[in-house]
Parts: C-alpha cells; structure tokens; sequence
C-alpha cells in the first residue's frame, strides 16, 4: 500500500471500517490478528492514511461475517472515491451520512457554512430543530427525538477545549422562514445573537436588500484541517442523498465563494445588531410570526 493524505475520500471508507469492527466487538489488535495484517496497517487504513483495495474491503466484511449489501455498500463508496466525491443515501436510521458528517466536523480545524433557508444544523435550538424535523413528515416519534438528539449532541464541539473556527453565513430568508411559533423563532435567534458573541464562532447575515450574492445557488459547507495530511471537504446535503467532495477544482469554486461573502456579507458586529432586532420583533409579534416588519440592514 502507498502512503497518501488522509482525504474526505479515504476517511469515510475508514470510518465504516472502524464502524463495523466496533459493532462486532473487536479492538484494533485483535482485527489485526484475524486479518493477519501488522497492527499499524489497519490504524492507517481506519484512519484514511493508506489506500485500501477492494480486496481488503471484501477482506474486512467477510471475516466479520456482514451480508452481501454491507460489502456492496463500501465497494461503491470505495469506487465513488476515485472519482473526488462519496454519494451516501439517506436512510430511515441515523444515516452513515450523519455519522460521516460528525466526524469531519469532529476533526475539522475550520467550519465554513453557507445556509440559505433555514437556521444551520450546528446553531439551532432543541425546539427549532424538533420543528424541523418533524415537518419533513417521514419519521416516527422515536426516529425523530432520536435525529433531534443527534442534531444536538453535534453541538457538544463548541465545548471542547479544541473546537473548530467556524463562519456561518446565512441569508436574511432563512431566518424569516416562520418555523414553529413565534416564541421558537425569538428563542432561536436570541440563541444565534447570543452564539455570535461566543469564542470560536462567527455569524455573518446576508441581507435580503444585497439581491443576488455569490452562492445563491445552494448551501454548502467547507471543512478545512489542520497539516497537509487532511485535504479541505466541500459537503452538500439534499433531501435524499448528501455528498461529500474533495476535487481541487471544487475546493477552489467553493472558496471563491467565500470570499465573496467574506466582502458583501453584513459584518460580525452588525450581523449581532440585525440578530437582536429581529428578536425583537418576533418577541414583539408573539405567535403570528408571519407578521414581521423588516429590520433594517446595518
């Protein structure tokens, strides 16, 4: 095997990897054992260091005795690989996606958010989130309270003593979109005013009278690592599937992005003045969010 950075492409097929050997019941030296490789292989495979072939993969599955659409699964994610980008569906359970998703953030040094229609997962209170999910009217109780908790337990990161530097840039319409009462808006942007003062994290507003700005197309998040041994992610989410990509030409489109932003985006200090006017006026309002008068840009 060759050593290679440690890539969006070679970390994801890792993490499954470590998924299924701790779902089994193995420590890593005792995998190692059952494969007959050095225990410094697998810590490099599980950690994205090496490339691993198809025949490993099929290798690791079968040891661990996973039916074939387990194997199917990670040849696709292995192949998608190659090509810059992992495709991963969205399932009923907590989805590999959202598993995948909480590591890059876990190990990022830096978090770029652009967010166009409703409040980022990282920022959002525990009603805003239920709200939310539960208006995509496809889980049960359970699965929601189970994904609502999930959504909150990613936030665990703004406490550690490492978090990540993160920039959320999000439009003026995401936080007009009226979602639960009028109480659960004034709460979550009282949250994000609140969060916009905190260390470690930046709240930029788009405001609706710019017209159109770079990144209109659609959300996006960039996670950028510390060294060069873990190249840049570009994540994008939709309603089915969500995608991760590392292709340097991505990279470079999305960070031309951001600059852009970066120098027409309201700036920190107003973007928390334009926060605790809109506040305001949901508190103002009560339940009949629909209602607001505009706040004027700073």
């Amino acid at each position: 095997m060759v050593h290679i950075p440690s890539s969006m492409r070679t970390r994801a097929v890792g993490d499954e990897l470590i998924a299924l050997r701790k779902a089994a019941g193995y420590s890593g030296l005792q995998m190692s054992t059952k494969l007959g490789w050095e225990n410094s292989r697998l810590h490099r495979i599980e950690n994205g260091k090496y490339n691993i072939t198809e025949v490993d993969v099929t290798q690791w599955v079968t040891i661990l005795g996973h039916p074939r659409s387990v194997l199917d699964n990670l040849l696709t994610m292995l192949r998608q690989s190659q090509n810059g980008f992992v495709v991963q569906p969205h399932g009923g359970r907590l989805s590999d996606q959202l598993h995948t998703l909480i590591h890059h953030e876990t190990k990022a040094q830096t978090i770029q958010n652009l967010e166009l229609n409703f409040v980022p997962g990282l920022l959002q209170t525990k009603p805003y989130a239920d709200v939310m999910i539960r208006s995509f009217d496809k889980y049960g109780d359970e699965l929601t309270e189970s994904r609502v908790e999930a959504r909150m337990r990613r936030q665990s990161m703004f406490s550690r003593v490492m978090q990540p530097n993160c920039v959320f840039f999000i439009h003026e319409f995401a936080l007009r979109l009226p979602v639960g009462s009028g109480r659960v808006m004034h709460d979550q942007i009282m949250y994000l005013a609140f969060m916009a003062n905190t260390y470690g994290v930046t709240i930029r507003i788009i405001p609706a009278s710019l017209g159109p700005y770079a990144g209109m197309e659609g959300s996006f998040m960039r996670m950028d690592y510390a060294g060069e041994e873990h190249l840049p992610v570009v994540y994008l989410e939709h309603s089915a599937t969500s995608l991760f990509m590392d292709d340097q030409a991505v990279l470079e489109e999305h960070a031309e992005i951001l600059e852009r932003l970066d120098r027409t985006a309201l700036d920190q200090q107003q973007s928390r003045l334009w926060l605790l006017h809109l506040a305001s006026e949901y508190d103002r309002r009560g339940d009949d969010p629909h209602a607001l008068g505009l706040p004027e840009g700073a």
